[in-house]
């Protein structure tokens, strides 16, 4: 419900429904915390930057592969805008070793889901 959110999201951000699958292919690149769709954005060769929040506990989400490649982390706005810079300065000059980055994290971090698989995840077998 964006109204309940109207007072406190900046003007030229836009709050959607759509899924996360529609959304990161036309992405440019993701800021965030924590979340299951950083490394989505990273298995698509999609820049990402992990924001630590100061003095409070984080449940980081990402995989050490791709670390000041494709993905790092960030400490404030300063930290955020100079790794902005970084990727734009690599999507620009190589965007190639983006999208190879995304290969090799996708081979480490996605699987299909078979029934092995699933049984070792569960530890049902």
């Amino acid at each position: 419900n964006r109204e309940s959110y109207e007072q406190i999201i900046p003007k030229n951000f836009t709050v959607t429904i759509e899924s996360i699958q529609k959304l990161l292919p036309r992405a440019f690149m993701v800021v965030g915390s924590s979340t299951g769709a950083m490394v989505e954005a990273l298995a698509l060769g999609i820049p990402v930057i992990s924001v630590n929040k100061l003095n409070s506990l984080s449940h980081d989400v990402m995989p050490e592969i791709g670390k000041g490649i494709i993905w790092d982390r960030a400490e404030g706005a300063e930290g955020v805008s100079k790794l902005i810079a970084q990727f734009q300065d690599t999507i620009d000059k190589n965007s190639t070793r983006l999208k190879e980055e995304g290969i090799r994290v996708r081979s480490f971090c996605v699987s299909e889901p078979t029934n092995e698989l699933i049984d070792q995840a569960f530890e049902l077998g």
